[in-house]
């Protein structure tokens, strides 16, 4: 049996996080939500309230007559977070309060020399505690999303060739706690902060890669290797090449990767190949990037549109062999590609296509990633919830 001190932590932590949930609470709506008296949710809120994670605000509006409820909101200035964001293309510096409301941001390329990075990142992290003039009792900690395998640590692959203990070498120069994901998994528990979903297969399909996590009863699944739902890297088309990363023919990753769509279109751009995307980019390949080749599509390239079809038609089999193998019924996509209301169809189109029997699931299409907080879910799940 768990310790008592243990239960009313655990309580605690459930009264932090349902109050990162896009809804208004009050203490009457989280003894309901948490299945907790209210004399017990009255003295826990009570308590964080002395402790100063947690404030008094509006009135709420039950629509009832008697007491008013009164809105208990995560206090933002009790304490600041900050969060990275690293993959091989930039790095991303983020430094929030405790409602995740950005106060700097700052972005720079990722160096090819791990070394190298870690020292600049440890040095701007430096310089941003200092210019906003923080304590180490200021400071949460540093959450850190990264892209490839970590077992969080250490990040193995897809940055750099050989292995770094980022995290380690950080929390020493920095002295203070440090947190370390794949960013797949660190944008699904940022799903997880926003949503009431507790089990859910999120799939991110943007220009730094493609990637899956899985959120079974509000636990992120992880396996063996850190390596569970590696959607990216299911193998498509077997005739094809060798994918860099995972060393397998013709993954998804190797087939329609955004960063490899963007430079086979470099290679052939021209008036004559595609006039609607060399108009949408005033003729400067270097102006391909998902947001033209988006606006293209939809203003009707026909090069754009055969390519949208066979892409959404590779990872239509992807996610239904994915739902296969996990048998869960929510999918949330988050994606640059998916802004394309074209792209959205054809791949509507190709599930339908590709299965017979109705479909067992349903799609949620968020469009958006806010990749830079995801960082901070990370911490904040750590430290907080």
């Amino acid at each position: 049996m768990k310790h008592i001190s243990d239960i009313k932590e655990n309580n605690k932590r459930s009264i932090l996080k349902l109050l990162y949930q896009n809804k208004p609470y009050s203490k009457k709506r989280i003894a309901k939500k948490l299945s907790l008296s209210a004399s017990v949710i009255t003295k826990l809120c009570n308590e964080l309230q002395d402790e100063g994670w947690i404030t008094e605000q509006s009135t709420l509006n039950s629509g009832k007559a008697g007491r008013k409820e009164i809105e208990i909101v995560i206090n933002a200035s009790h304490k600041y977070c900050i969060g990275v964001v690293l993959n091989h293309l930039y790095t991303t510096i983020v430094l929030t309060d405790l409602q995740m409301n950005v106060i700097e941001k700052q972005r720079f390329d990722t160096l090819q020399e791990s070394g190298k990075h870690v020292a600049q990142l440890i040095h701007s992290l430096s310089e941003l505690i200092t210019a906003h003039h923080l304590a180490p009792s200021d400071i949460l900690g540093i959450g850190i999303s990264i892209k490839g395998k970590t077992d969080g640590r250490i990040s193995f692959s897809g940055i750099w060739e050989t292995p770094v203990d980022i995290a380690s070498v950080i929390e020493e120069e920095l002295q203070l706690p440090v947190y370390l994901d794949n960013g797949i998994r660190c944008s699904a528990l940022l799903e997880s902060f926003t949503y009431e979903y507790r089990t859910f297969i999120f799939i991110k399909y943007m220009e730094p890669g493609i990637g899956g996590a899985v959120m079974k009863h509000g636990e992120l699944l992880r396996g063996d290797h850190h390596l569970i739902m590696d959607f990216g890297h299911q193998i498509i088309d077997p005739s094809a090449d060798y994918c860099p990363i995972c060393k397998r023919r013709g993954c998804l990753e190797s087939l329609i990767s955004i960063e490899g769509i963007i430079q086979t279109l470099k290679q052939s751009f021209s008036p004559k190949n595609d006039p609607t995307l060399w108009d949408i980019c005033n003729g400067d390949k270097n102006q391909i990037t998902a947001e033209t080749i988006v606006a293209a599509a939809e203003a009707g390239s026909i090069e754009l549109n055969q390519l949208f079809k066979k892409t959404a038609n590779d990872f239509a089999i992807a996610l239904l062999n994915t739902v296969a193998l996990w048998d869960i019924p929510r999918i949330i996509l988050i994606g640059d590609f998916f802004l394309s209301r074209r792209f959205v169809q054809y791949v509507e189109s190709a599930l339908l296509e590709l299965q017979l029997s109705p479909q067992t699931f349903s799609i949620d299409y968020n469009i958006h990633d806010d990749e830079d907080l995801s960082s901070i879910a990370l911490l904040l799940k750590h430290e907080l919830v």
